[in-house]
Formats: structure tokens, C-alpha cells, sequence
């Protein structure tokens, strides 16, 4: 479901229908609403930073996390 101006967009008579949707961005935000939304709905991602678009093209992602986890996560159990 998606609400759009208070109305909800995608169902119709309570089943889901498939939708055709655009997204300008590859960002944090509209990365993440593109992987989600394609769950369910036909899914097309614009942006204009080439380099994002041959990443993702190539099944790569153009986000890169710069925070290291100091010590690594679960570092902190005993393995005994």
C-alpha cells in the first residue's frame, strides 16, 4: 500500500494490484524505498550520477557504509 494525499494506492477491493512505479534517486532513501517497493510492484530507479546507475546496473551497490563496528558485532560473547 502506498498513501498518497491521505488515500491509500494499490488495492482495490482489498487485493493488492500491481503497480508500475518511478523513484529519482539512488540515495539512502530512494534505494531503500526502490528494494522495497519492488517486493511487490514494478520498480524503476532514476538517477543522475552516472556511476550510481553502472553500479547498480552491474547488481552492485552504490552505498558505501564508512562506520566500522569497533569491536565486531557479538564480539563481546564467550564462544566457551
Amino acid at each position: 500500500m502506498i498513501m498518497y494525499r491521505g488515500v491509500t494506492l494499490g488495492l482495490k477491493n482489498n487485493k493488492l494490484v500491481k503497480m508500475k512505479i518511478a523513484i529519482a534517486g539512488t540515495g539512502f532513501v530512494g534505494l531503500s524505498n526502490t528494494m522495497l517497493l519492488s517486493q511487490h510492484h514494478d520498480v524503476v530507479a532514476v538517477d543522475i550520477i552516472e556511476e550510481k546507475v553502472k553500479l547498480l546496473n552491474n547488481k552492485l551497490s552504490p552505498i558505501v557504509d564508512s562506520v566500522s563496528l569497533d569491536p565486531p558485532i557479538g564480539s563481546h560473547y564467550n564462544n566457551s
